[in-house]
């Protein structure tokens, strides 16, 4: 209801999906609750999409839905359903002719993805056309009588429930029906009649037992007021929850506010709506007979840090616990160590206990059993992820070694090769590479914004409007033919036409947004076509020339050979050398100063497509000399162009073998560089300090540990 009361925009339909029926034998990722069938029903056990599932799906459809100033939005996800659909047959036909090897990592998984992606909106598209049903009555304003029957029709077809107990379509129909069939509340249209379908849902509770039983109630904390309860639990008290923060309303602000208090009525502050909270969170600290216990999140939904609620500080005064180090008492109010060190502290160690001692969840039972406070479950002798004496045989810090002697690494056969984003990876820190890439960790699904074009969505948009371009005009834009007015008049009609298809897959709000993020691409493309105009007259080569398909590339480096594959961005040729650059959307460092000399993780692209290009000069039919470069977003260049071959090659074939035999021996240790571990998303798995307990590691290991330290150290005193 929540979710048609916002015009089904795409964070509201995400939330709702998982919990809904889908159809199709390969529906979804992960199985569902049962659903809740009357009993004899033959069907199906139903299985849901997953939350990540779900919000893949939903903004890979291009639209945004609907919202307050354009409701019509919310009808726009059924045509997109039906688009899109033989869209991803078409992508999924491509990729499936294309990969000759499903263990090759690129192609292999976008087929993989979007084989799960097809599958996902087959089986959940028939809900979603429901549901957008119910949203085109609402939008034609269709009454709560017509209104509530096709809601509870819905909720009977597609709302996966328990396997027991009453229907919630026949729960709250006994409470609705009367409503619809009312003279007058059965004419109530948009946001009213929702209006009262919701507070229904608001109000009903399930019959289970009789009151004054042991129970356990989960709700809001103005909804536990009133209520008795042997213990209570406060989730969520983080700084602007609660108490909230205290906005305004923009339409009824509180000055006017006062002046309507002055005449007689009383609409709520910002300040009464806070206080309200505190006044309930009052009478549910009340309620509890016996234990209290007030709960603050490291981090929001949005995975930002918070900061405990003021409601905790006044808690930990009230309670005016002694130091836990010294035994003093407390004096004055704790600050945040204090908070720390006396609050939750102790309280994390309570819960630890607990939950060791009594493990409910899987996760519980895991910590628990490391911990030896009970003994390993049968059922965990089944399978070999579990196996507690083969966990014990991994080595720690990525260090995998002859444990891991029978897993095919990467760049080490010509059966799956390596590319270059893969091996910076892994310069940069073999762990990250090991989750990241081995282990295929990544970040959980989120929302993109809708608003802008975001990384890495703008990147590979912008790359294929420059190969687009190229491939129509390259060999004669580079010879110099025309003017540059007329190469940037002749590149508009195709970035329109690519953005134009981008936007069936990417959802951006609104023709302003639009219209600003497609400025934003035409700029970009005119700005590269001004560089390269720039150059002077040259040969074209190629835009996006892939190399290592179907067969790697083999460069043979000191000890052992590695084998890679990829795509260079461009290429071109002056009569004396061949020229790579890679393009970037963001800045490059220019070779000055502490950034003249090579960086083993920065220049690693580039060095490795130069190596190609010498190497396959005379297949491509290109001079043998090779220049590479990297060109950033204002056509600043970080270039190594005269002394490829003097400079960057040789410590790029360093580099390569180093990294070769990182992979053959299985080491995949952390980084002890503090730099490359800023914008890493395992951080939180490393922890603190985890750049110098590599260091230690590094330094206490073999010979190619000692190797990796000592480009980790040449690294960091450039």
């Amino acid at each position: 209801v929540r979710a048609l009361r916002a015009h089904l925009a795409g964070d509201a339909l995400a939330a709702v999906l998982p919990a809904l029926r889908t159809v199709g034998a390969d529906a979804g990722q992960d199985d569902g609750p049962q659903d809740a069938a009357a009993p004899g029903d033959a069907r199906e056990p139903a299985r849901h999409l997953s939350h990540g599932a779900a919000m893949d799906l939903v903004w890979s459809l291009g639209t945004a839905g609907g919202n307050p100033a354009r409701p019509e939005g919310a009808l726009e996800w059924a045509d997109r359903l039906a688009a899109r659909e033989p869209q991803l047959e078409a992508q999924l036909a491509r990729a499936r002719e294309a990969r000759d090897d499903p263990e090759k990592s690129g192609l292999a998984r976008t087929a993989r993805d979007l084989e799960r992606l097809l599958a996902d909106l087959r089986a959940a598209r028939p809900a979603i056309e429901a549901l957008v049903g119910i949203a085109a009555l609402r939008l034609s304003n269709a009454p709560l009588a017509v209104l509530w029957p096709t809601l509870r029709d819905f909720l009977a077809e597609w709302l996966l429930q328990p396997g027991a107990g009453p229907r919630v379509h026949a729960l709250l129909d006994e409470a609705l029906a009367p409503l619809a069939a009312d003279a007058g509340c059965s004419t109530l249209t948009g946001d009213e009649a929702l209006a009262v379908i919701e507070a229904a849902i608001e109000a009903s509770r399930l019959p289970v037992g009789r009151f004054g039983e042991p129970a356990v109630y989960v709700g809001t904390v103005a909804s536990a007021a009133g209520l008795a309860f042997t213990a209570v639990r406060v989730i969520g008290l983080a700084e602007g929850h609660l108490p909230p923060l205290g906005h305004e309303d923009p339409v009824v602000p509180d000055a006017l506010r006062a002046a309507l208090t002055a005449g007689g009525l009383t609409p709520p502050t910002a300040a009464d709506r806070a206080l309200a909270a505190l006044h309930a969170l009052d009478l549910a600290v009340r309620g509890a007979e016996r234990r209290v216990a007030l709960s603050v999140p490291r981090l929001d939904l949005d995975r930002t840090q918070r900061e405990p609620s003021s409601v905790i500080l006044e808690a930990a005064v009230a309670l005016g616990r002694p130091n836990a180090a010294t035994g003093e008492p407390q004096t004055g109010i704790p600050d945040a160590t204090a908070l720390r060190r006396d609050a939750f502290a102790p309280a994390r160690r309570a819960a630890l206990a607990f939950r060791r001692a009594l493990p409910l969840l899987e996760s519980a039972w895991h910590d628990a059993v490391a911990h030896g406070a009970v003994t390993r479950p049968a059922r965990w002798n089944v399978s070999p992820a579990l196996d507690l004496e083969r966990l014990k045989r991994l080595p720690d810090d990525g260090l995998l070694g002859r444990t891991a002697a029978d897993l095919v690494m990467p760049g080490l056969t010509s059966a799956r090769p390596i590319s270059a984003s893969a091996l910076q990876a892994l310069l940069q820190c073999p762990y990250l590479y090991l989750l990241g890439w081995l282990l295929g960790l990544d970040e959980p699904a989120a929302a993109p914004s809708r608003r802008e074009i975001e990384q890495p969505s703008y990147g590979s948009l912008f790359h294929a409007a420059a190969e687009a371009v190229f491939r129509e005009h390259g060999p004669a834009f580079c010879a110099g033919e025309g003017s540059l007015d007329r190469w940037l008049a002749a590149a508009d009609p195709i970035v329109d036409w690519l953005f134009d298809a981008f936007l069936e897959q990417y959802p951006l709000v609104g023709e302003a947004v639009r219209g600003v993020q497609r400025e934003r691409l035409r700029g970009d493309v005119h700005a590269l076509l001004a560089y390269e105009w720039g150059l002077g007259a040259r040969r074209f080569v190629a835009a996006e020339r892939t190399f290592g398909e179907p067969r790697p590339v083999e460069l043979r480096l000191p000890g052992r050979s590695l084998y890679v594959r990829g795509t260079m961005d461009r290429i071109d040729a002056d009569g004396r050398r061949t020229i790579v650059r890679d393009l970037k959307t963001g800045r490059v460092p220019l070779r000055l100063g502490g950034d003249a000399e090579p960086d083993p993780v920065g220049d690693l692209q580039i060095a490795l497509y130069g190596l190609v290009a010498e190497q396959l000069a005379s297949a491509w039919g290109t001079p043998g000399r090779v220049g590479v470069a990297y060109v950033g977003r204002h056509g600043e260049e970080r270039a190594f162009l005269d002394d490829f071959a003097t400079v960057l090659a040789p410590a790029a074939r360093e580099w390569l073998a180093l990294a070769a035999d990182l992979l053959a021996a299985r080491a995949f240790p952390r980084t002890p560089e503090k730099d490359d571990c800023e914008s890493c998303r395992f951080r939180p798995v490393c922890g603190e300090g985890a750049d110098e307990r590599a260091r230690q590691v590094l330094a206490g290991g073999d010979d190619l540990l000692a190797r990796l330290l000592a480009l980790k150290a040449a690294d960091e005193d450039d």
